[in-house]
């Protein structure tokens, strides 16, 4: 299983994502739109455990992995 920590933002987030052993896979700045998180998560086989930081507009990027298959 891997993990994504999301640092959330009005227009970007900060995606990271790593294995079971906190081994760094990937990380970048990607903006909040489905297309945008989709990439980033291409040839991710696992399922992911996700974080997402707190705030105002949160809800959107929560919704959105909602969205995918993660």
């Amino acid at each position: 299983m891997d993990y994504m920590g999301i640092d959330h933002h009005k227009q970007y987030s900060h995606l990271t994502l790593v294995d079971e052993r906190r081994k760094e896979i990937k990380s970048d700045r990607v903006e909040n739109l489905r297309r945008e998180v989709e990439a980033f998560l291409k040839g991710v086989e696992y399922k992911i455990v996700v974080a997402i930081e707190a705030g105002r507009s949160c809800y959107t990027m929560v919704d959105l992995i909602k969205g995918l298959r993660v």
